[in-house]
């Protein structure tokens, strides 16, 4: 599920159809305590998942570093990488980006919280849907109602259209600025680039629209996979070119490179039936890799008046007009945190751990 961004209409079909799936699986809390009983996927409510011959994580301890090592990459994921910080330059100010990055956070806590209880709790009618991501499209053409599961599959295409387009546009900007105008280091006009841009984003999905027809894909492998990348080739040229005053344009373009390249030899390795520890994960390696290079390649080249002059301004904090009215109302969401904080320990303590008190 953490490929699936945030909507409204998605907020809002996760927080309505938990009932209605309850209700439909056995009933709080009898629907809780039945899906730790389902045979085919012992431990499923367990803190380290399914346990058995269908385990895919391993023992709990490398369930446990496995999940450190994801929740390090998305939150990497979501500070640099371009879907996010596009979103980021919308915001009227600094304060606003701040207020709605916690609301933000809330949400997505709480979205999961519900979410994953209702549709572990639909293994208890139907276990063996395969791929399992597909489990909540599932229970919104057989559980809910007709409006409720309208309201659902509208809610993810709205998320996952509104991902296509990003990407779609950071891949057509991408090849009219970057590429075409850079490489070729010819100016060319804004009508050109944009036909250009428009022509490399429908041959871009077109080739995707074949290879998902041709292959239909994992969806949530894929988005943690993707996650990976970006985090090796982009987490440590972004980070350290914001607070280091030694990276080189030469040794950024080569860690972005050797980075990309170590996640995919790191993915490589597992294809061709090299266990890596759960230590070793792609992603690993990649940032490794992506550190060093990032060392050895900022020692050639130079940093310009002009890019220590940007660094700078970088850190320059932006005061607004209205100032003390907008710091007054951005020091209340702490509190906001804190209460945010008390109710879903409440929340997850009357939905989970009771239940499965009750389970034994």
């Amino acid at each position: 599920m953490p490929t699936v961004k945030s909507s409204p209409t998605f907020s809002v079909a996760a927080y309505v159809s938990f009932p209605f799936i309850m209700k439909a699986t056995g009933g709080f809390p009898d629907a809780i305590i039945n899906a730790t009983k389902v045979v085919e996927k012992p431990d499923l409510l367990s803190w380290h998942g399914i346990t058995g011959p269908n385990a895919y994580m391993g023992t709990p301890a490398e369930v446990i570093i496995w999940a450190i090592i994801l929740g390090l990459v998305w939150g990497s994921v979501v500070a640099i990488s371009p879907w996010q910080s596009s979103r980021y330059l919308m915001a009227k100010n600094e304060h606003v980006a701040i207020r709605s990055g916690v609301w933000a956070m809330i949400s997505i806590i709480t979205i999961y919280l519900f979410l994953h209880l209702s549709i572990t709790t639909v293994n208890n009618i139907k276990p063996d849907i395969d791929p399992t991501e597909k489990v909540f499209i599932w229970a919104a053409m057989n559980i809910v109602p007709t409006w409720l599961g309208v309201i659902i599959v509208s809610g993810i295409m709205a998320a996952a259209l509104s991902s296509c387009a990003t990407f779609l546009q950071l891949i057509g900007s991408s090849i009219a600025r970057d590429i075409l105008e850079q490489s070729r280091g010819t100016s060319y006009s804004d009508r050109t680039l944009l036909n250009v841009s428009r022509i490399s984003m429908v041959i871009i999905s077109i080739i995707i629209l074949l290879i998902g027809l041709w292959q239909p894909p994992s969806v949530m492998w894929i988005g943690y996979f993707a996650a990976t990348l970006f985090a090796a080739s982009w987490g440590p040229v972004a980070f350290s070119s914001v607070f280091s005053k030694k990276v080189t344009k030469e040794g950024a373009f080569w860690s972005i490179i050797i980075g990309f390249l170590g996640v995919i030899f790191g993915e490589l390795l597992g294809k061709w039936g090299v266990a890596l520890p759960v230590y070793l994960n792609p992603v690993i390696i990649g940032v490794i890799l992506s550190g060093i290079t990032l060392m050895i390649g900022s020692r050639f080249g130079t940093i310009t008046e002009e890019e220590r002059a940007y660094q700078e301004r970088l850190h320059q904090r932006s005061i607004d007009e209205n100032e003390e009215k907008e710091m007054a109302i951005t020091r209340k969401y702490p509190a906001y945190l804190m209460i945010s904080g008390v109710l879903i320990i409440v929340i997850t303590f009357v939905f989970y751990y009771w239940p499965l008190t009750l389970a034994g």
